[in-house]
C-alpha cells in the first residue's frame, strides 16, 4: 500500500518558489513604508492594521500569479531532455534577473508616487507610459539616479544570492520531475490567475471609510494593470463635485442673454434664440494648429518670419488670444478646442455617451 504524502513542490519549480517569496517579502516591506508615510492621514486601529495587510497580501498574490503563470507554463512545456541545457539556463537566469530588476524598480517607484498622489499606481501612472522621455527626464532631474541604480543593483544581487543559497538554481536545472508532477503546480498557478483575472476587482479592496487605508490594502502592480484595463480615473475622487441641479443653475445664469429664452425649467440649457433683422450667415474657417507654440507667430513677438501665411491671415481675422485647450494629448486638445470641455468632464460625458454629437 502506497503511503499518503503531502504534495511536494517539484524541484523544477524551486526558482519560481524563491521568486514568489522575494516578491511577497518586498511587497510587504513597501506596504509597511507606505503605511508609516500615511500615518497622519488616518486614525490607527489594530483591526484595520490586520485588515490592510491581510487584504494587501491577498492582492499581492493576485499580482504575483500573473508573473508566475507564464514561467510555470515554460517549466511545464520544456521537454525533459532540455532541462538544464545551456539555452534553458540562459533563458531562466536572464528572465529571473530581468523580472527582479523591473519589480525592484516598480516597488521603489511606488514610494515617490505615493508621496505625490497618496495613491497606489493608477491611470496617472499608466498615462506616464505615453510620455516616456519626459518622465525619464523628470526622474533624472528629481532623483539621484546613480545612487538609486546602485541600490537596485545591490538589492538585485542580494535576491540572486538568496536564490543561490536556497539552491533554487541547482534544483531547477538538476531534477528528474516528470510531466505530471509539473502539471499540478502549473494548473494551480493558472487557476489562481484565472480567478483573479475574472472575478477579483481592484475596488474590492476598498472596505474602509478612509481612502488612504483603502489604497494601502491594494497592490501597486495589481492596481497598475487594473487601471490599464479600465482606462479611467475616478472623477469624484480627484475633483470637487456638486449636485447636478446646482451645476445647471449656475450654467443657466451665465448663459442666459436678452434674446434667449429657456425652453423648459428642468436640468437643461436648451434655449430658443430670437434675433430681429435678416439672418446673417458668415463664412467661418477655423484654423487649429496642434502642438504649435504661439511664440512662432509674429503677433506674439517672433521676428524670424517662420509662418508668413498664418501671420497674414491673422491680421485679417479674429484671434481668440485668451483661449486654451485643456486636453493633455493631441486628440483631446483638438476636441476641446472645438467643444470647450474640460478633460475630466469629457471623460465623464464620453462614458455616459452624451458627447456623441460634439465628437461627430
Amino acid at each position: 500500500m502506497r503511503p499518503f504524502t503531502i504534495f511536494r513542490l517539484p524541484k523544477r519549480f524551486q526558482l519560481l518558489k524563491t521568486f514568489a517569496i522575494t516578491f511577497l517579502f518586498i511587497s510587504g516591506i513597501v506596504r509597511i513604508v507606505l503605511y508609516f508615510l500615511s500615518f497622519e492621514y488616518f486614525t490607527f486601529h489594530p483591526v484595520h492594521l490586520f485588515q490592510i495587510f491581510g487584504i494587501g497580501f491577498f492582492f499581492d498574490i493576485g499580482a504575483l500569479s500573473y508573473f508566475l503563470a507564464l514561467y510555470a507554463c515554460y517549466l511545464l512545456l520544456v521537454p525533459k531532455k532540455y532541462i538544464g541545457s545551456k539555452i534553458d539556463r540562459i533563458i531562466t537566469k536572464f528572465t529571473y534577473g530581468f523580472l527582479l530588476f523591473l519589480l525592484l524598480f516598480s516597488f521603489l517607484a511606488e514610494i515617490p508616487f505615493w508621496q505625490e498622489y497618496q495613491r497606489r499606481y493608477n491611470f496617472i501612472a499608466v498615462d506616464y507610459l505615453l510620455y516616456t522621455y519626459e518622465v525619464l527626464e523628470n526622474i533624472h532631474q528629481s532623483f539621484p539616479m546613480p545612487a538609486l541604480l546602485i541600490l537596485i543593483t545591490l538589492l538585485l544581487i542580494g535576491c540572486i544570492l538568496f536564490a543561490k543559497r536556497k539552491l533554487a538554481y541547482h534544483s531547477t536545472f538538476q531534477n528528474t520531475d516528470d510531466f505530471v508532477s509539473r502539471l499540478v503546480p502549473t494548473s494551480i498557478t493558472l487557476m489562481v490567475m484565472g480567478v483573479f483575472h475574472l472575478y477579483v476587482y481592484n475596488n474590492q479592496a476598498e472596505v474602509f471609510e478612509n481612502i488612504n487605508e483603502n489604497e494601502l490594502a491594494k497592490s501597486g502592480l495589481y492596481s497598475f494593470f487594473s487601471a490599464y484595463k479600465s482606462n479611467e480615473l475616478n472623477f469624484n475622487e480627484f475633483y470637487q463635485t456638486a449636485l447636478q441641479k446646482d451645476h445647471f443653475k449656475i450654467a443657466r445664469q451665465h448663459l442666459k442673454s436678452q434674446n434667449e429664452q429657456y425652453i423648459n425649467n428642468s436640468n437643461s440649457i436648451l434655449r430658443k434664440v430670437s434675433q430681429e433683422g435678416l439672418e446673417r450667415k458668415p463664412n467661418i474657417i477655423f484654423i487649429g494648429l496642434e502642438s504649435m507654440n504661439a511664440s512662432f507667430l509674429e503677433r506674439y513677438g517672433n521676428t524670424q518670419n517662420l509662418t508668413p501665411t498664418i501671420d497674414a491671415l491673422h491680421k485679417k481675422s479674429i484671434a481668440f488670444t485668451n483661449m486654451y485647450a485643456t486636453g493633455t494629448r493631441t486628440i483631446r486638445g483638438l476636441k476641446q478646442s472645438v467643444c470647450l470641455f474640460h478633460q475630466p468632464l469629457e471623460e465623464v460625458l464620453l462614458k455616459e455617451k452624451t458627447m456623441k454629437t460634439c465628437l461627430l
